[in-house]
């Protein structure tokens, strides 16, 4: 009798052994998901295991009873355990489930209250007695109503367990749903035990338990261990998803909003869970201009193209939204992607990129590149584009439009006598008080050195004389003071006209325009400096 059941408690002992080498290992995993709470379950099952195994090789009541007691150290726990790592496994939004958990702990610290105390008011284990089952000794015992809460605690968390395996299932990837096969076989295994346990078909009346907890925890660790690369490919992915600064909605084939992600919200706020299954139309109705530019897209994209892949449908779009109390306006770059499944289009994809500062950047550095550097009015580059708009408009409309170069007298002698700061600030102050005198449709350029110049358009020669003249005078009278020192400075002043007065000689283009103010600029110097001469 004693060598059958000295086997069957060898067997749970190296069992027990393997349990702790899972814990162990969990243990020094237990940054993987789903390893804590095996962790926890192979500690509590080893009390069980190891109990049981001891129950077996005990000969009185009192050492059987000792651990039995034992074993209940572990053992009420492990139906919230089951449900911790269901939790862990299936919930990739990192809810925090503690405060649920401790309370469905509490049923099973009550059980082992029950259990250690039986004898005082027999709630959970009646009349206890040894009998033979005709090999070994065996523990038989009355059941008390606690018992069968204590059942019909660790059924509900079991299936609890198994139906979030099972929802999880139903949405996972293809590579998640091997692991969660593994799991929702592993959850069953307990339940196959009681089925044994209450048809009484195990072995020598003994509890199948300890024995099937062997492959159960095989079953875990391999699911856990084996499957974590394709565990963290669904969650990584919802996890980039809601971590993204971009905006994302997704919508179905109606044009339903499906999903979206923390920046979507923050984007527009009327976004919330109670608005999946909202049309986009009605739930972002307070932003006119995106939806307008949505179904713009849409529009498009219904219509029929002459490529498969639609790649004349355009997918991008820009758009701004006035937020807040200060009204600050804010750019979003919009992609539109529909989404496919082996050439099947299920829904759409709308992203939204802030690109605010982008832009803003953007216009700060093509301004850069269109002014002067040192007096920020157009650069030669850019005078001359601008010039030549407004030319080309003069030749449609047979209008008119003068050119005028000046050039500072003697600025060498500004730079020698007062420095290169000096300089500097002159041109700055002549550029400033020329823009001051002209009007905002006049073109005003730095062409080089101290060399300026301007083109006046829809504007005739003396008209254009006139300006010039309060211009000049602006220099001559009214001396830059710089750091409390007057600087004296005058130009000379050269013009042409297009399609002038009928005293004018009528150029068509910007070198020539150009080529006959500058002889009329060299002519005033050659007159004496500090006037105006034109051709």
């Amino acid at each position: 009798m004693d060598g059958i059941n000295g086997i069957f408690s060898s067997f749970i002992i190296i069992e027990t052994f393997i349990i702790g080498s899972i814990a162990l290992y969990s243990w020094r995993r237990r940054t993987v998901a789903g390893a804590l709470p095996l962790f926890l379950l192979c500690i509590a099952s080893s009390f069980y295991s190891l109990g049981y195994s001891m129950e077996l090789m005990s000969c009185s009541l009192a050492e059987v009873n000792f651990w039995s007691k034992f074993q209940y150290i572990g053992l009420p726990f492990i139906p919230v355990l089951c449900l911790a790592l269901a939790k862990t496994m299936t919930d990739k939004s990192g809810n925090d489930h503690i405060k649920l958990l401790l309370a469905v702990a509490i049923p099973g610290a009550i059980t082992a209250f029950m259990r250690f105390t039986s004898e005082a008011h027999h709630l959970f284990y009646g009349n206890m007695q040894l009998v033979t089952n005709g090999y070994f000794k065996i523990l038989q015992f009355e059941k008390g109503p606690w018992y069968y809460l204590h059942f019909v605690y660790f059924i509900l968390c079991a299936s609890y367990a198994i139906g979030l395996y099972i929802k999880a299932f139903r949405t996972a990837s293809a590579p998640h749903k091997k692991q969660l096969i593994i799991l929702i076989i592993a959850s069953v295994v307990p339940f196959i035990s009681i089925g044994i346990n209450l048809l009484n078909v195990f072995p020598y009346q003994m509890d199948s338990g300890p024995f099937f907890i062997f492959l159960d925890y095989l079953l875990f660790s391999y699911g856990i261990f084996r499957y974590n690369m394709l565990y963290l490919i669904p969650l990584s992915r919802d996890r980039v998803f809601e971590w993204m600064h971009d905006g994302v909605l997704v919508l179905d084939l109606t044009h339903r909003l499906i999903d979206f992600n923390q920046a979507a919200s923050c984007i527009f706020p009327e976004l919330h869970e109670n608005k999946s299954g909202a049309a986009l139309q009605n739930t972002l109705k307070d932003y006119p201009d995106f939806i307008k530019l949505f179904e713009q897209w849409q529009a498009v994209t219904n219509t029929p193209c002459s490529t498969d892949d639609n790649a004349l449908v355009p997918q991008e779009y820009e758009f701004e939204l006035t937020k807040g109390i200060s009204q600050e306006k804010l750019c979003y770059h919009v992609r539109y992607k529909e989404l496919n499944i082996k050439g099947r289009v299920i829904g759409t994809i709308v992203m939204l990129t802030n690109i605010t500062k982008a832009k803003a950047l953007m216009q700060k550095l093509e301004k850069t590149a269109q002014l002067d550097g040192l007096t920020q009015i157009n650069n030669r580059r850019h005078f001359i584009e601008l010039t030549d708009i407004q030319i080309k408009r003069i030749e449609r409309h047979s209008g008119n439009g003068v050119l005028v170069l000046f050039d500072l007298d003697h600025f060498k002698n500004v730079n020698d006598q007062f420095g290169h700061q000096a300089g500097d600030f002159v041109l700055k102050a002549v550029a400033q008080k020329t823009l001051h005198i002209l009007r905002e449709i006049d073109i005003l350029g730095r062409y080089g050195g101290e060399e300026f110049i301007l083109f006046l358009p829809d504007t005739e020669l003396e008209q254009a004389e006139i300006v010039m003249e309060r211009i000049r005078s602006a220099f001559d009278n009214e001396p830059f003071l710089w750091c409390e020192q007057p600087i004296q400075v005058t130009a000379s002043f050269g013009m042409t006209a297009l399609y002038g007065t009928s005293n004018a000689v009528s150029h068509k283009d910007f070198d020539t325009m150009v080529k006959a103010a500058d002889e009329a600029m060299y002519k005033a110097k050659a007159l004496g400096r500090n006037r105006i001469e034109s051709i």
